[in-house]
């Protein structure tokens, strides 16, 4: 929210406190509950790519015309590299690492990757080389896309290079 910032600073005294407490968090299981002491955060942006002041028929602009659907998902292609790290400048300033005291605590967990994902449907784990499973869900930042369109959504087909595409 824009206003969240400015709503902080303007009731810093009567928000301060030594620790947030959210409720909405998980547990390891049934039988061992859980404290959860960090969260990632969240930054949200919407892009949209916009080429021609209309869309165009492919057949008369093919080949000529840029399409911003091809053009968004090259962009978007290379979010990542193929060792899974985030390709946005700056994006990893400031991350702390994780400490070898709590990398050991996490793996006594004895958590099954391949049962986490088999859940879901998934059986092979993607994210950034390098760190074990939980780390990489609970201590790494992740750069996910989550909505993408552009050009023609109806039935069928139709011969269009679009205007504009965007993604989330």
């Amino acid at each position: 929210s824009k206003n969240l910032e400015p709503f902080l600073a303007a009731h810093r005294q009567e928000l301060a406190a030594d620790l947030a407490l959210i409720s909405d968090t998980g547990m390891w299981d049934v039988d061992t509950p859980a404290i959860t002491a960090r969260l990632r955060g969240m930054s949200y942006v919407q892009i949209t790519l916009k080429a021609a002041k209309r869309d165009l028929h492919s057949g008369l602009f093919g080949g000529s015309a840029l399409n911003p659907i091809n053009a968004l998902t090259r962009i978007l292609g290379d979010l990542h590299d193929d060792q899974g790290r985030i390709q946005l400048p700056g994006f990893y300033d400031g991350i702390k690492p994780v400490s070898n005291a709590q990398r050991a605590q996490w793996d006594s967990l004895g958590f099954d990757e391949k049962a986490f994902l088999g859940d879901i449907g998934l059986t092979t784990p993607i994210g950034e080389r390098g760190y074990a499973p939980l780390e990489r869900l609970w201590a790494r930042p992740t750069a996910d896309i989550n909505g993408i369109w552009g050009g023609y959504q109806g039935e069928g087909s139709k011969t269009v290079i679009p205007a504009e595409a965007s993604a989330k």
